[in-house]
């Protein structure tokens, strides 16, 4: 068993998850639903055995939950961007709705999910073959 027991606490909403859109890396702001959840996080642990500290991403979103929680359990915060969300690169702003349409740089995606145990996203993707111009469906990690 640990000295100290970790938790792990999500950020609340921000406007990117609120809009629909890929988020990653986007430092995208709480929304005010976001800080009521902070609040809420904060209030159900203060009634656990007290962290020594909290660590969290500097990204503007899980920095302002953090700060919320860190704030009622009166423990030091660290920011570590070590702790960012995965990037998704140019899909990040775009609607969640837009990744089935064109996109000029990320081609045509149909599917972006999870695997099972995996780490890493895998999608699937068609982009124009240069010799006929008809779609080369793609699937793996890092396809976009």
């Amino acid at each position: 068993m640990l000295p100290h027991p970790v938790t792990f606490v999500r950020h609340g909403q921000c406007v990117g998850n609120a809009q629909g859109r890929v988020v990653g890396q986007w430092d995208s702001p709480l929304t005010p639903l976001g800080h009521t959840q902070a609040e809420a996080a904060a209030a159900l642990l203060v009634a656990r055995p007290r962290p020594v500290a909290i660590v969290s991403s500097d990204l503007q979103r899980a920095r302002a939950t953090a700060e919320v929680i860190a704030d009622a359990l009166d423990v030091p915060l660290f920011l570590d961007r070590g702790l960012r969300e995965q990037s998704f690169g140019t899909m990040e702003g775009l609607l969640f709705s837009e990744l089935t349409g064109s996109h000029p740089t990320t081609g045509h995606i149909n599917e972006i999910r999870w695997g099972t145990g995996s780490r890493s996203p895998t999608c699937t993707r068609a982009w124009p073959r240069p010799s006929t111009g008809s779609p080369r469906p793609t699937t793996g990690r890092w396809c976009w």
